[in-house]
């Protein structure tokens, strides 16, 4: 992995590094200064000492890289040469601290464009990781020196923050004879400010103050912070910010895009950022001629709730006119946000698994651990099968209030159910005989109706010469009997099969997993 980075960096110094080029020599030192020999510029020095110190760079004595550079840095504020310290530290493999080097180089440069392949390699190291690391926010006299551990990093007024590892670092400024340091223990993801302070002894002592963090969203728009840009968005709002003492993040590249918009989507964003903050600023208007009204809220991230907020009458509304506006009321609201006190709150229910609600809210199931802000909160609690209940309890300032319920089970009326009543089979034997019947009386029906269709016919053929039938059929009476007695069996049959069983009083069975909360069952038959 050294190899490889040695490489690149050996490519990046030849290409970009003037005088460097495959086959260029270094002039050599006169042997005696010449009288004739014009004044030597701070220019002129500096590029001497950064060619030097390009060429401890290639040799790999980092110590003099560092010191040359330093040095010529120092003399002359020239972007490419923090880019060149940027370049040691990354060789080193001190990864933070290049890319707090190269961020501010690509900030520096930018008006004056640096060359692509610079700009790229910058570019490049510092959308790497950064890992664990904090920033630092250092505001001091113009041309102090700003060394961390031992380290030069920058001169004030410095464009971008200090980005550093975490842990403990020693931060020395020093102006002409003057020199003061101060230690800061940086924490993941924090953001401190050390400046002069005038209720020291002596007066103007550097102190250090964590800085509140916060994700800034102007009407819609999630603020990204500009690097190597020509212009910052909203720069003038975020240094009034930072000025009253809230260090503003940048958002993910991506958050914009991600949450669409949605307000919870945002919160969650910012607690992902490590934010303890989301400012949102409403009612910007570019036109200059129009008028309204901006609302300025301060939400804590961790406990999703508005912490602080303003509102400004302005006209006219532009971003300019409002943070200028607003300027003297920033101060306020950060510190109204910052002295709010917080508690946690810890809930459980018998049994578990109740929602827990603080006001149109869902702060989860319990049992449930919250931060909240300190004061009397009522807590509204459900669920199914359970009465619902509200809860009251004051969370103290930096206290654990805890707080144990016991839900009281729903009354429910009873479901009525009622049943028709059920018949058992018919009998076997009332089938054997209603068929039975039906099949006799068929049989008797037709020998009934045969009897009637040949009653007074010849039972014997008349012979001639005489025509008249000796003995006719009298089968009348006896076929009706037949027909009556048949159809009479038809009928009994029929009715002895359509006759239902004899009801019974057998009861279905409750169902086994019966919700709970349908409550008891009453049958009636």
């Amino acid at each position: 992995m050294d190899g490889c980075r040695w490489l690149v960096v050996s490519a990046i110094l030849t290409a970009t590094t003037p005088g460097f080029a495959k086959g260029a020599r270094l002039p050599r030192p006169q042997q005696a200064p010449r009288p004739q020999q014009a004044v030597e510029t701070a220019s002129s020095r500096s590029a001497q000492l950064v060619a030097q110190g390009v060429m401890a760079l290639v040799s790999r004595d980092f110590a003099k890289a560092y010191a040359s550079l330093s040095e010529a840095y120092v003399i002359d504020h020239r972007p490419d040469t923090l880019y060149q310290l940027g370049i040691v530290a990354y060789t080193e493999g001190q990864t933070v601290l290049s890319q707090d080097l190269l961020r501010r180089y690509l900030a520096s440069a930018a008006q004056d464009g640096p060359s692509a392949q610079q700009r790229a390699e910058a570019e490049r190291i510092v959308s790497q990781g950064h890992g664990q690391s904090g920033e630092i926010l250092i505001q001091g006299e113009s041309e102090t020196l700003v060394q961390i551990d031992g380290r030069l990093v920058g001169i004030l007024p410095l464009p971008l923050p200090i980005l550093v590892a975490t842990g403990s670092h020693t931060v020395l400024l020093q102006k002409g004879d003057s020199s003061h340091s101060v230690s800061v223990e940086v924490g993941s993801h924090r953001a401190y400010q050390i400046k002069p302070d005038s209720a020291t002894n002596p007066p103007g002592l550097p102190t250090v103050s964590r800085l509140p963090t916060a994700l800034l969203q102007v009407d819609q728009e999630l603020y990204v912070r500009g690097v190597g840009t020509p212009k910052d968005t909203h720069a003038a709002l975020v240094s009034q910010l930072e000025g009253s003492g809230l260090f503003v993040l940048s958002a993910p590249a991506h958050g914009q895009e991600d949450c669409k918009g949605d307000a919870r989507c945002i919160v969650k964003l910012a607690d992902q950022s490590y934010a303890d903050y989301l400012l949102t600023v409403s009612g910007i208007v570019s036109d200059p001629a129009l008028t309204g009204t901006v609302q300025v809220t301060l939400l804590d991230a961790v406990i999703g709730e508005v912490a602080a907020q303003r509102s400004l009458s302005c006209s006219p509304c532009t971003e300019a006119a409002v943070t200028e506006s607003l300027a003297p009321q920033f101060s306020a609201l950060v510190k109204e946000s910052v002295m709010r006190g917080r508690g946690t709150l810890q809930l459980q229910t018998e049994p578990a698994g109740a929602m827990v609600r603080l006001g149109n809210r869902k702060l989860g199931i319990t049992p449930l651990t919250v931060p909240l802000f300190a004061g009397d909160v009522a807590l509204g609690l459900s669920r199914p099968g359970f009465q619902s209940q509200t809860v009251r309890k004051e969370v103290l300032a930096g206290q654990l209030a805890q707080v144990s319920v016991r839900l009281t089970a729903e009354e429910s009326t009873p479901i009525i159910v009622r049943l028709h009543p059920e018949r058992g089979p018919r009998p076997k034997w009332r089938a054997a005989v209603g068929i039975a019947g039906i099949g006799v009386g068929l049989g008797l029906l037709g020998l009934g109706a045969s009897a009637i269709s040949v009653s007074g016919q010849c039972v014997e053929p008349a012979e001639p010469p005489m025509a008249v039938c000796a003995r006719l059929y009298q089968t009348t009476t006896a076929g009706a009997a037949l027909v009556g007695i048949g159809s009479a069996l038809t009928v009994s049959g029929a009715l002895l099969l359509a006759w239902p069983g004899l009801r019974t009083m057998n009861r279905p069975v409750i169902p086994q997993k019966q919700s709970d909360s349908a409550g008891p069952w009453a049958l009636i038959p």
